[in-house]
C-alpha cells in the first residue's frame, strides 16, 4: 500500500538536496537572495486507481510537485542562470532516487518523476530560474 498522504508529504519535507541552501517544508511566503537556491514541496495530490486492475490498498497513488528556486530571474546573466540547472537537476535526480524507502520503512514500490527547467519558480510575484520535479509514489 503507498503511504500516507501525511507521511508522503513528511518524505518530500525531509528530503535533502545536495547545493540547496535553504529547505522549506511548504511554499515560502517570499524569498531572498541569502536563501537560493531554496527548495519546498508544492501542494500534494492523491489519486485512487482503476480497482478492476488492482486491490484498493495497492492502487493508491501520492503525488506533488517539488521546486528549487536558483536566482531571479532578473538577476545575473542568461547563461549564469543557464549554467545552475543541470548540476541542480543531478542533485535533485539524486535525492528522489532515494526517496523510495523514508524513514526506515517503504514510501512506495516506486517513485515516478519528471524534472522540468527554465523560469517555472513563481514566488509572491517575482518569478525565478528553477527546477520543478513532479513526483508520483505508486505500488502498481
Amino acid at each position: 500500500m503507498a503511504a500516507t498522504n501525511a507521511a508522503f508529504v513528511a518524505a518530500l519535507q525531509a528530503m535533502t538536496v545536495t547545493g540547496v541552501t535553504r529547505h522549506y517544508d511548504e511554499p515560502p511566503g517570499a524569498l531572498s537572495t541569502a536563501d537560493l537556491p531554496a527548495a519546498f514541496p508544492m501542494m500534494p495530490q492523491a489519486q485512487l486507481g482503476q480497482t478492476v486492475l488492482s486491490c484498493l490498498a495497492n492502487n493508491k497513488t501520492r503525488g506533488m510537485q517539488y521546486a528549487i528556486a536558483l536566482e531571479a530571474a532578473g538577476q545575473g546573466t542568461i547563461s549564469q542562470n543557464y549554467a545552475l540547472i543541470a548540476a541542480m537537476m543531478d542533485n535533485l535526480e539524486t535525492a528522489l532516487d532515494g526517496l523510495a524507502t523514508h524513514s526506515g520503512g517503504t514510501l512506495a514500490l516506486w517513485i515516478d518523476y519528471n524534472i522540468a527547467t527554465g523560469t517555472v519558480v513563481d514566488i509572491a510575484g517575482t518569478e525565478y530560474w528553477g527546477v520543478v520535479a513532479e513526483i508520483v509514489a505508486r505500488n502498481v
